[in-house]
């Protein structure tokens, strides 16, 4: 092969054929880099990791398929950085540029140009999303609020999803949100997830996860996700078969029956790229035109997926890096080791916890409502929670994570997005799940023993943030029922959130 003349990065979120077509194989290698840094700057998930690794080894056979030199560097256990890696293998390769896509977290960003900063490179605008950054930006300059929904409805009309001729929604309305509030029946059938058998490559994957981190967190046991672009196309037609028509309706459902119960659980491969989230978004669409599933399900799944997720990435990009030390509340209670083991009277944390540890997965509630509710009210330390979530799920990686858990669940920022805290005493716990039914504590009980810590917490937690929010116009009605608590039962709930904010550990 005649000299290198160029190099391209490609990095373990980044496993999309598309991102290869803007160069000549001829001209340019690729690299792909296995970094024990970026596998342990946070506690991961060892089934994380394994994906992760798993999915750019499968990956990096395609790379080569296409008539790249490829240079795949394995995973090693030393302290050179990835953007030093490149570095290296630009020089060994006497590469003359160094072409790189805009990674998904601000650090790696930052270490790449800092270590790039005396060679010719370019940082290329990741083609994958909807909405870049730029585009964001200047969206939101000519903004009077910053909302979601204002920033999905613009969406939809951009590209034209679920909107008529006139650009206004189809079925009459942009948001079918209050359409996916439904606790499961008990009678219901759950659907059965669809699980891959790891082949070679995985296996071997998952023998050096456990040799690397013995002691890591998670399980790594049953390992069975999709793994490739092949696998992950299967998995969304599973979903559309079996789950999608009932998404909607139970979109927000907690039970102990299933962990998945009908989503999609293809968020780790999106955010991978072994998916083009713009055929899922125009898959889905069309099938809500055909009438084969109900539109609130069709609108709540693209909702999540063009309104939140690229909303989400717009806000990160446009705040960091001084939004990552933002904390509102000034919460700096240290995380209780519950939320590495689980080991709680708490049903619901327990539930979910556990279900954590083996899977790397729980579903937007019960982040959002179980375990960022009770970091919310309890005032656990900003960093450690968006670390743990950063480190604890699957489809984890900073630009997705960070402004969900600062901002959304911990409402760090002061409300730049969300126009209320996020929280919840036990009743709705209760409404959304059958968790309660198992627990220790009752959600019913204000007077007692068996107080629910949820409950105890968020009457503490109103009370103890009044002159940071009882202005707030969206929480004018739980401070009226606080204004007008009985003095009793007012008296026992701060009583007994007082002892449970004295140690943690022991609900």
């Amino acid at each position: 092969m005649s000299q290198t003349k160029e190099i391209l990065l490609i990095l373990g979120d980044q496993l999309s054929e598309a991102l290869l077509e803007p160069f000549d194989p001829e001209s340019c290698s690729v690299v792909m880099i296995e970094s024990w840094d970026e596998c342990s700057y946070v506690q991961h998930h060892r089934k994380k990791i394994i994906f992760f690794l798993s999915a750019m080894r499968h990956f990096a056979q395609k790379i080569q398929d296409k008539g790249f030199d490829l240079h795949y560097l394995r995973l090693e256990r030393d302290e050179c950085s990835l953007a030093n890696k490149f570095l290296q293998q630009g020089v060994k390769l006497q590469a003359s540029h160094y072409h790189y896509y805009h990674p998904g977290e601000w650090r790696l960003i930052e270490d790449l140009r800092n270590v790039l900063f005396d060679v010719d490179s370019t940082c290329h605008e990741d083609p994958r999303f909807f909405c870049s950054p730029s585009q964001f930006n200047d969206w939101i300059e000519k903004r009077k609020r910053v909302l979601m929904e204002d920033f999905y409805r613009w969406q939809r009309i951009e590209h034209q999803i679920l909107v008529d001729s006139n650009n206004k929604p189809v079925g009459g309305k942009w948001n079918y949100d209050h359409q996916n509030r439904k606790s499961i029946p008990k009678s219901l059938t759950l659907p059965t997830p669809l699980s891959f058998k790891p082949d070679e490559i995985t296996q071997s994957v998952i023998e050096e996860v456990s040799e690397y981190f013995p002691e890591g967190f998670g399980e790594v046991s049953n390992f069975d996700w999709a793994v490739t672009s092949e696998q992950s196309w299967e998995l969304f037609e599973y979903f559309l078969k079996t789950s999608l028509s009932q998404f909607g309706d139970y979109q927000d459902a907690m039970t102990q029956r299933s962990p998945f119960l009908f989503h999609s659980l293809l968020s780790a491969q999106i955010n991978a790229g072994l998916l083009d989230v713009r055929r899922v978004v125009d898959t889905v669409a069309r099938y809500a035109r055909e009438e084969s599933v109900p539109l609130n399900s069709a609108e709540g799944f693209i909702r999540q997926i063009m309104g939140w997720r690229e909303f989400i990435r717009g806000i990160y990009w446009l705040r960091m890096p001084e939004y990552k030390s933002l904390n509102h509340f000034d919460s700096k209670r240290s995380l209780p080791e519950f939320y590495w083991s689980g080991n709680t009277r708490m049903n619901c944390v327990s539930k979910t916890v556990n279900q954590i540890i083996e899977h790397s997965y729980a579903h937007h509630i019960q982040r959002l409502m179980v375990t960022g509710n009770f970091a919310l009210l309890a005032g656990l330390d900003v960093q450690e929670v968006c670390d743990w979530y950063l480190a604890v799920f699957r489809d984890a990686i900073e630009w997705v994570e960070l402004p969900n858990t600062l901002g959304m669940s911990l409402f760090a920022d002061g409300g730049f997005f969300a126009s209320k805290p996020y929280c919840a005493s036990g009743a709705y716990i209760s409404r959304m799940s059958d968790y309660c039914k198992d627990c220790h504590y009752d959600p019913k009980d204000n007077t007692g023993e068996r107080t629910c810590p949820f409950t105890a917490l968020y009457w503490h937690f109103l009370d103890r943030n009044r002159d940071k929010l009882e202005q707030n116009m969206r929480m004018k009605f739980p401070y009226k029922n606080l204004n007008q608590m009985d003095q009793a039962r007012k008296e026992h709930l701060l009583g007994r959130a007082e002892e449970i904010l004295k140690d943690l550990s022991q609900v």
